[in-house]
């Protein structure tokens, strides 16, 4: 594994012990939600990082997981990938950090983000390590 990709690695896993850890509190689900799209983004670089590919300065998950496909057999939601890549927000105001066009995540949205940042780490970290 190249050392650039073990450095997003990381920080992702950073972002999933991060939303794991608020998981279950109720007035923070836009925080999961976004630690859940940091993560999920971060693995998807490290696919190009691998591969020795400029990382684009995007935050859009399918854009990156179309590019990361081009490496490895990967299949995840993208609907559940539109999703959490609503709840970036390129300005970084309060109101909108890790929010969704219909506002705040109800639990069971970050249950859902949650479980697919996990399902992205394990198949990413399968085919790279």
């Amino acid at each position: 594994m190249r050392e650039k990709t073990a450095e997003w690695f990381n920080f992702a896993d950073r972002d999933i012990v991060a939303a794991e850890e608020l998981l279950d509190h109720p007035f923070l689900t836009n925080v999961v939600a976004f630690h859940c799209q940091q993560a999920v983004e971060k693995y998807l670089k490290a696919v190009l990082a691998e591969h020795d590919q400029k990382i684009p300065k995007i935050h859009n998950l399918l854009r990156l997981y179309a590019l990361a496909k081009k490496y490895y057999d990967l299949d995840f939601d993208e609907d559940v990938l539109t999703l959490l890549t609503n709840v970036y927000s390129e300005d970084r105001y309060p109101f909108e950090v890790g929010y969704l066009p219909s506002g705040v995540p109800s639990k069971e949205e970050s249950h859902q983000f949650c479980e697919l940042a996990k399902a992205v780490e394990k198949r990413i970290k399968e085919v790279i390590v």
